[in-house]
């Protein structure tokens, strides 16, 4: 291992990975008290000194530090479908492939995320328990509270059964977001009160997630190979014939009134709620149950780590990441689950479905020709020019990926 007393890792952080970096003795979340304790933890046994950097601006501060060559920073964290995008479409981010202290294979770190967001065979994204990836996961989630017209079944604890036995589908998300909708109206208009609207609500952005949590792809993000139009059409077919049964113009509001049982959120989104039991999760549905579950990913707002290219020191870097992915494997990770599952042993194991089945895709990462906006009109406006649609989103996002791994080439000779 390299010597690293005295050696000072400088982490710069946006508004998205501040909370994982930065704590202080006197912090006043439980999650802050765990990332100064591992923080201290790593102080003590590698002799570094932890500095870390919030800005406002964070692009700008890596790209300035960059081109004066001072190297300020020696990590990034942040938004992986945001800045370190960009920094990796400018070949500005260091190459860990080969890294000879990332044990990538340990389960600190999520290799399948950073495989699949490697760029010509290449990582630069670390994703790992200090920052991981896979909470930016879209999960479907339900109220707790779904009984059987007063029989005192519990339908939240069936459907977990149903998805830990690999049958959550969206044949059966439909029927029984339609059953509970219409349980659920009968009892409001007895009572007197609103009726719930929709069983299931999502937005048209939501269409998305959904498409690729059901299987479908675009580009593989590393071989740069396309899908078939045929599955392609099929997998979205299936989608919007869903999304057709049950949607809403703001499904977070109307989860949020009570007019709906069920919705699409991230997990991170689901951890800062602070609704304890009150809420379940399930993954995304298959399209068929002899299909896997794969849980979509949205690279928006989700924090990664890298180190900037030509950093001095970069191993004594590495070796640093390393030791605190393992570290918050311990201090962190725990407290992050826990704050999604609430300590439920059965949404625990559907919680690892759902990181099990994490799933990123190139064109998320990069943007390139608005694959979310673009489903979410097809879904609002019907499929016309369907296929010409795709070939040209698939051309797009083809040639930006050649754009970038030409540049990262070119870096690295």
């Amino acid at each position: 291992m390299p010597d690293t007393e005295g050696f000072v890792l400088h982490t710069l952080c946006d508004a998205r990975a501040e909370k994982f970096f930065l704590a202080d003795e006197t912090g006043t979340t439980a999650l802050s008290h765990r990332v100064y304790a591992r923080d201290r933890h790593l102080e003590e046994e590698t002799g570094a000194v932890l500095v870390e950097s919030a800005v406002s601006d964070f692009l700008a501060a890596a790209k300035a530090d960059l081109l004066s060559g001072a190297y300020t920073y020696n990590l990034y964290t942040a938004d992986a479908g945001g800045s370190l995008s960009k920094l990796l479409a400018s070949a500005s981010l260091h190459d860990v492939t080969d890294s000879a202290y990332l044990r990538t294979d340990e389960p600190w770190f999520d290799r399948k995320v950073m495989d699949e967001l490697a760029v010509g065979g290449r990582r630069y994204l670390i994703s790992s328990s200090a920052v991981d990836a896979r909470l930016g996961a879209v999960a479907v989630v339900y109220r707790r509270a779904l009984e059987d017209g007063g029989t005192g079944v519990n339908e939240s604890a069936a459907m977990t059964a149903v998805a830990l036995e690999g049958a959550f589908t969206l044949e059966y998300l439909l029927s029984a977001s339609r059953a509970s909708g219409a349980e659920q109206t009968a009892a409001a208009v007895t009572d007197g009160e609103k009726p719930v609207s929709y069983g299931f609500a999502f937005d048209a952005d939501d269409v998305f997630a959904l498409y690729f949590g059901a299987g479908g792809d675009f580009i593989d993000a590393g071989s740069g190979t396309a899908v078939e139009y045929e599955t392609f059409a099929e997998k979205l077919a299936s989608v919007l014939a869903f999304y057709g049964e049950a949607s809403v113009t703001d499904s977070t509001a109307a989860f949020e009134r009570g007019e709906a049982l069920f919705t699409l959120m991230k997990l991170s989104d689901l951890q800062n709620r602070g609704d304890g039991g009150t809420l379940g999760i399930l993954p995304l549905p298959k399209a068929a149950a002899s299909d896997a579950y794969r849980s979509y990913i949205d690279l928006g707002g989700t924090p990664m780590t890298a180190i900037p290219a030509g950093v001095p020191s970069a191993g004594k870097a590495e070796y640093l990441v390393e030791r605190m992915a393992f570290l918050s494997y311990g201090y962190v990770e725990p407290l992050m689950r826990e704050q999604i599952d609430g300590g439920d042993a059965d949404d625990g194991a559907v919680l690892r479905l759902i990181f099990d089945g994490a799933a990123c895709e190139s064109a998320n990462l990069y943007g390139y020709g608005d694959l979310p906006g673009w489903l979410s009109s097809v879904a609002k406006n019907g499929t016309a020019r369907l296929e010409m649609e795709y070939y040209k989103r698939k051309t797009l996002c083809e040639k930006a990926l050649s754009i970038v791994e030409k540049r990262l080439a070119a870096a690295q000779n």
